[in-house]
């Protein structure tokens, strides 16, 4: 008997100390009596017994409370000063979280706004409004149900371009990446963004995106496939998958178009045209990371018609180590230059993959290294009736061959340093950027830096939340 008492006695002590550690938040609302731990009243949850936890014979018996007016009592932002409510409203939406993020159920919506309000200079020109660039917009995304997601964006832009970038805009008649522009304030151009796509996973095989947008296939920094460096397109992209993600198809149907700015929409010389990308890819989970795919690219129009054959390779022999190449097959080319390829590799953080623990909370260093060789050299948007191009511009990588160098250093995820070194056949190209990453989950920089190209010398400071991808491309 004695023995059943003191079994009970502990386990008693052990289930009291086990609801003090499950409910330790409520241990700030103290009393002369001391700290408090719950228990649920069998047969109604809303009302909680209190048992004081000090010890103390003369406090040492159970007492009712309502535990809705105890939440009420918690979360009572009443008696917090109206200043400080707001405070903390901005410190969290501004440099924290999304702008504005609402969820209910399964559904959601979170937006943010976008801006781009950049300064540049040249090096010896006094003028430097000439080269200020403003962009204005909003974007949204968040899903519906656990079936369905969509994103959207637009944003409307004004800006001057730099001596070589408006050689390029005047030659092709498009802003890089960005479509066609019009005359504004003499000396800039003006010119709207819009994107946007909606997703449905149909089971746990199958995925469909119908979007307005880009894609880009492979995993470094330029593809030589598919890359994102076009103005953006209407596609249809599925996504199947078999034997538990292990083999995987893909494909990806797009109308492009043949820019043309003194073409004529009724003799049909404002050329449209179709693409379609097709992906067979095998993870067989025999190696870390390992990724097989073979990818048939295909565009036509009418009897017309261009494709190629390419491979995509990429192993990850260390969890932060990515080592990735690509290679490209173009039989219609009619020189003899009909394969490109693509080797390099990238680590996420070299702090991580050394087991430098020290710095790993402090310091996140990236860096990646490519080398891009293109079988397109020859190739003119302006002129090719059926070519892998959109908007006067190449859907892949189109200079001839390219050493590029990325490192980045981040600094308690709120400070970077980066550098980018690209080495090709038409330029060279160093830049070196500081940024202040205000929020780093809308992505808002205030930033400021330079880069030298062939031996002229810019620089430039902005501020922005943007999804557009910037990159140097072929100018």
């Amino acid at each position: 008997m004695r023995h059943i008492v003191l079994i009970i006695i502990i386990a008693s002590f052990s289930l009291n100390g086990n609801a003090q550690n499950l409910f330790r938040y409520l241990d700030q609302l103290s009393s002369n009596k001391g700290y408090f731990t719950v228990k649920p009243v069998l047969g109604n949850q809303k009302v909680f017994y209190f048992t004081c936890g000090v010890g103390d014979p003369a406090y040492d018996h159970p007492e009712e409370v309502d535990l809705e007016a105890l939440y009420r009592e918690i979360h009572d932002t009443t008696k917090i000063p109206k200043r400080k409510v707001v405070l903390d409203w901005c410190k969290d939406h501004f440099f924290e979280t999304n702008f504005i993020s609402i969820e209910k159920n399964d559904c959601c919506i979170k937006i943010n706004p976008l801006f781009i309000f950049e300064g540049r200079k040249m090096k010896g020109n006094d003028t430097l409004s000439l080269f200020t660039r403003n962009t204005r917009g909003i974007e949204a995304f968040g899903k519906l149900g656990g079936h369905i997601g969509y994103y959207t964006s637009f944003y409307e832009n004004q800006g001057g371009f730099f001596p070589y970038e408006k050689e390029y805009i005047d030659k092709y008649d498009v802003i890089p990446g960005q479509g066609h522009g019009k005359e504004f304030k003499d000396t800039q151009l003006d010119w709207a963004w819009a994107t946007g796509h909606l997703n449905v996973r149909v089971n746990y095989n199958l995925e469909l995106v119908l979007g307005y947008g880009k894609n880009f296939i492979g995993h470094g920094y330029r593809s030589i496939i598919l890359s994102d460096q076009a103005f953006n397109y209407p596609y249809l992209r599925t996504q199947l998958t078999f034997f538990n993600n292990r083999l995987y198809y893909n494909s990806i149907w797009a109308q492009t178009q043949r820019w043309n700015h003194d073409s004529d929409f009724v003799s049909n010389n404002h050329t449209f045209h179709n693409a379609s990308y097709n992906i067979l890819g095998w993870n067989p989970h025999v190696l870390h990371g390992l990724n097989i795919s073979l990818i048939n690219g295909v565009t036509w129009k009418k009897s017309q018609h261009s494709n190629f054959w390419a491979a995509d390779l990429r192993v990850s022999p260390f969890e932060y180590l990515n080592i990735y190449a690509q290679a490209r097959y173009n039989k219609d080319n009619i020189d003899d230059n009909k394969v490109g390829y693509q080797v390099g590799f990238e680590i996420f953080d070299v702090f991580e993959l050394s087991k430098i623990y020290y710095f790993r909370n402090v310091l996140k260093w990236h860096i990646q290294a490519e080398y891009n060789s293109n079988p397109l050299t020859g190739l003119n948007p302006l002129q090719d009736q059926c070519s892998f191009s959109h908007y006067s511009e190449p859907l892949q990588f189109s200079l001839e061959k390219e050493k590029l160098w990325i490192t980045d250093l981040t600094l308690y995820n709120r400070f970077e340093v980066s550098l980018m070194h690209s080495d090709c056949n038409i330029r060279k190209y160093t830049d070196i950027k500081l940024s202040l990453i205000a929020n780093p989950t809308t992505g808002w920089r205030i930033y400021g830096g330079g880069y030298k190209r062939n031996n002229e010398k810019y620089f430039y400071v902005g501020t922005s939340i943007c999804p557009e991808r910037r990159y140097e491309r072929e100018m």
